[in-house]
């Protein structure tokens, strides 16, 4: 596969403002023991003094304008759509979803057809400036202009448009099927303990770190990509993680980007809705490697898949293992899980230090030593590292502690939606002194394949399983439910509670002082009535469950 576009003929720049002072060492050549050699040193950003004041958070995306005008008149997109690049006044914003047009707003039409100009209506009646279609739509209205080529330039064009945001940025891709929201969260996490500042886009939004907005999608589409790059380096960002999911990467949302890191986390069941084989959900995720602008690539080489794979030539390679792969150069050993978190040994080349996490699991310690990975590629040394995973703390909807064993039952919640993260989920709270009761369901409309793995996982590695409504989109939820149930050996051991918010009272009410209850699947997100209205998020139904909640010994 070829390489995506990642410019408009012009070279990578970086911020000439002495942005490069001290904190980040230049990396080292790696050794063979992180897999590949590099040739010559070099230093994939440096830190900087924070300059974006706590009242600067990234403002929302639904934003009609940004203030900001390098040089757009040159552009393309600028001169088509009549931009002279004045300094005094906003630049017109990109929109890819007709929705979110605001007036003066630029809609790309990446559509044809029907549906083209469908959308090319709404957003000239939202007030759109011009209108930007892949295809001549014989659309009579004079805003719009066909741009030849434009779903294979896009990217580009958008870079170029909003001032190259990538090229000022240091950008970190992290992909994976479990992991990445984890990974991104407590990089941001790391980055802001070290003084930068740091942007996020990711299943839980994306904006400054502690200023998240929805973006209703894991990687949103690329026009709103470099639109909220420009965002970040507005508010003065200094590093950005990105969550690439399989999607985005096979649907070139991330197309115009560079990037200065990957990291590949794992390869296990998952969309096969989407994609139409392992091997092919595989193959998309494989992509990060071929990335513009990559400098190194981290990966977990524990994963059968992901250890498999070979970077281009000139990328680092960082090897990161948690189970005792002795080429790895960035390691977790004497590993100790406990119900509070984890203890373990880092080990970065030839220097070790001890970790205390309140993290929970086994996983965990690999999304930490990934983290620290991904720092250990940017030139941080150990104890830099070791001073930024010590800032790191849990995050919303990821073995979430919504009550310790000190209060009566422990109750966690997880997004655990896969084979695989419900497995792990259900070890990481093994350590316990009582029953482990797991409340899960599965998303409607999606790979219909892991219901009955998920089922027997469940009933392998919990005492009482409740099953209950994911989101079932448009699917008929009695269908999905019988098909989860056909995984149990003993499907009448199983209760079924559709109703979300009562299966977790249910569960809580069941459970007795030492018991975990496991609430699994939905993590974040808003769990919804029958009706359709938002009642809560798993975290906030289990709090109020324990509130009312009787005890069941």
């Amino acid at each position: 596969m070829g390489r995506v576009a990642h410019g408009v003929g012009q070279q990578r720049r970086r911020p000439a403002d002495g942005a490069r002072t001290a904190g980040l060492r230049p990396s080292r050549p790696r050794s063979a023991a992180d897999g590949r050699s590099a040739s010559s040193e070099r230093t994939i950003f440096a830190a900087r003094t924070p300059k974006l004041p706590s009242d600067r958070a990234l403002s929302s995306p639904g934003d009609a304008m940004v203030r900001y005008a390098d040089d757009r008149a040159s552009s393309i997109l600028g001169r088509t759509i009549g931009d002279d690049g004045a300094h005094d006044r906003p630049r017109p914003r990109l929109r890819g979803d007709s929705r979110a047009v605001s007036p003066g707003d630029v809609f790309v039409a990446l559509c044809s057809g029907a549906p083209a100009r469908r959308h090319i209506d709404e957003a000239l009646v939202r007030g759109a400036g011009a209108v930007l279609a892949a295809d001549d739509v014989g659309h009579p209205d004079p805003r719009v202009r066909r741009i030849p080529d434009l779903l294979i330039r896009i990217g580009a064009l958008a870079s170029e448009y909003t001032g190259d945001p990538s090229a000022h940025l240091a950008v970190v891709g992290v992909t994976g099927t479990n992991g990445k929201t984890s990974t991104v969260q407590l990089l941001a996490q790391a980055w802001t303990g070290l003084g930068l500042p740091a942007a996020t886009i990711g299943t839980l939004g994306a904006g400054m770190h502690g200023s998240l907005v929805p973006t209703g999608l894991t990687t949103p589409g690329v026009v709103e990509f470099h639109e909220l790059l420009a965002d970040f380096r507005r508010a003065d960002a200094a590093a950005v993680a990105v969550e690439l999911s399989s999607h985005a990467l096979m649907q070139g949302r991330v197309d115009g980007a560079r990037f200065d890191v990957a990291a590949f986390t794992n390869l296990t069941r998952d969309h096969l809705d989407y994609h139409p084989s392992m091997d092919a959900y595989g193959e998309a995720k494989r992509r990060i490697l071929e990335l513009p602008g990559l400098s190194a690539v981290a990966m977990n080489v524990d994963d059968p898949y992901v250890a498999g794979l070979v970077p281009p030539r000139g990328l680092d390679l960082v090897g990161v293992s948690t189970r005792g792969a002795p080429h790895a150069g960035v390691r977790a050993e004497a590993v100790r899980l406990h119900p509070s978190g984890a203890d373990f040994t880092l080990v970065v080349g030839r220097g070790r230090a001890h970790i205390s996490s309140p993290l929970l699991g086994r996983f965990n310690v690999d999304n930490l030593t990934m983290t620290a990975a991904i720092l250990h590629a940017q030139g941080e040394p150990i104890e830099r590292i070791v001073d930024a995973l010590a800032a790191v703390r849990r995050i919303p909807g990821r073995m979430q502690v919504v009550q310790p064993y000190a209060a009566g039952p422990r109750v966690v919640v997880d997004y655990a939606h896969t084979p695989d993260a419900l497995r792990q989920a259900l070890a990481a709270l093994s350590p316990r002194s009582g029953d482990l009761i797991v409340v899960f369901g599965c998303t409607g409309e999606r790979d219909r394949g892991k219901r009955p793995e998920m089922a027997a996982i469940a009933e392998a590695g919990a005492d009482l399983v409740v099953v209950t409504d994911d989101d079932v989109h448009g699917e008929d939820g009695d269908e999905i439910v019988a098909e989860v149930l056909a995984g149990f050996r003993d499907a009448s051991a199983v209760r079924v509670v559709r109703d979300r918010a009562q299966a977790i009272r249910e569960a809580i009410a069941a459970a007795g002082a030492g018991d975990t209850v496991l609430i699994a699947g939905m993590g974040h997100e808003a769990v919804v009535s029958a009706s359709g209205e938002p009642v809560g998020t798993d975290a906030t139904l289990a709090a109020d469950a324990l509130r009312a909640r009787t005890p069941a010994r």
